[in-house]
């Protein structure tokens, strides 16, 4: 068998435990604050939240496609 020598760049099981501990704390965090919302708002403000969450991720998701370089080109 070849002798496999591991370069400081392979990830560790560590670092992804640690990285799949993150993700879940952020989802569990998100979930619990998506309750206790629910539960403090009347049922039309947690709508008006929705909807305006729901705006806000898909600007986050065009932002995120390179539309900030081309909206700060002519002010550089």
């Amino acid at each position: 068998m070849p002798d496999i020598k591991l370069s400081p760049e392979t990830p560790s099981a560590r670092g992804f435990f640690t990285i799949a501990g993150q993700q879940f704390l952020g989802i569990a965090l998100g979930i619990g604050v998506w309750i206790m919302l629910a539960r403090m708002l009347p049922i039309s403000e947690f709508g008006e939240f929705t909807a305006a969450f729901g705006l806000a991720m898909l600007g986050g998701a065009f932002a995120n496609l390179g539309l900030p370089q081309y909206v700060m080109m002519p002010f550089r």
